[in-house]
């Protein structure tokens, strides 16, 4: 597989660190909680593969791929979580590195330990769900990589990958803005950036902000990126096996990299 990584600063139980992650920034993160938001991750996008029901991320997982373009260049999924999404669109582009980069170790961990190391992974379900997931060991898939790291801050150089994706993380950060102008910055000329965000914005400066989807293009969008907005999906996510659930409209666009 093409490297083009900056070197990572050191390994976690073989999940590279690409920048520091304080003792109180592992406190603070629910996504480190294995109790907690973990097992609710690796239960909604692994769960499939431990025999629960239907994946409910099937639909957008299936957008993501029939976007991709034939081509050699790198593919880079920033908030990979555990790797389910990273890990198709390697399988489906075997000649392609796919770099999958989070900011959760305990998500990253269970992406390298399964998609990567071939180990078996276990974890008990959460309130709601019933009893225990056990995947057993899969082989390796060899043009993949996770690493910890944050979306506004990637350890790739200047326009060195093809193509960004990424999912349910735009309206989670503190400056959006920042986030798109390194994606501009990591991109090759005419590369693109294959989004899916509810675009339930974190905070209430940015909803003022953003409260509109035509709002968040014209005002990022400028000169730089021509965006085609594709059909809205609805997506529904299960809280427990009565049947309870959040309904999330998920705006789905790519922004391709003028220049």
């Amino acid at each position: 597989m093409i490297n083009i990584l900056t070197p990572p600063l050191h390994y976690r139980k073989n999940v590279p660190f690409h920048l520091e992650k304080s003792p109180a920034q592992f406190r603070a993160d629910a996504y480190e909680d294995f109790a907690g938001q973990v097992i609710r991750q690796l239960t909604l996008h692994l769960g499939e593969l431990a025999g629960e029901n239907a994946y409910p991320w099937q639909e957008l997982e299936h957008w993501f791929l029939a976007n991709l373009r034939d081509e050699q260049s790198p593919i880079v999924e920033v908030g990979c979580g555990c790797g389910k999404l990273t890990a198709a669109m390697a399988e489906a582009f075997p000649d392609r590195p796919c770099y999958g980069f989070d900011f959760s170790y305990q998500l990253l961990k269970a992406a390298t330990d399964y998609w990567i190391d071939a180990k078996n992974i276990a974890w008990l379900a959460p309130g709601g769900f019933p009893g225990k997931f056990s995947l057993p060991a899969r082989r390796s898939i060899q043009n993949l990589y996770f690493g910890l790291a944050r979306a506004a801050n990637l350890p790739l150089p200047d326009a060195s990958a093809g193509t960004i994706v990424s999912s349910f993380l735009i309206d989670r950060v503190a400056s959006p803005e920042t986030v798109m102008q390194e994606w501009y910055r990591v991109l090759q000329s005419g590369g693109r950036v294959l989004l899916a965000s509810p675009l339930n914005w974190l905070s209430n400066a940015i909803w003022e902000r953003y409260d509109e989807p035509e709002k968040f293009i014209a005002e990022l969008a400028g000169e730089q990126w021509t965006v085609v907005r594709h059909p809205t999906l609805s997506l529904v996510e299960p809280l427990d096996r009565r049947g309870n659930a959040v309904h999330w409209n998920c705006e789905c666009m790519v922004w391709t990299k003028v220049g």
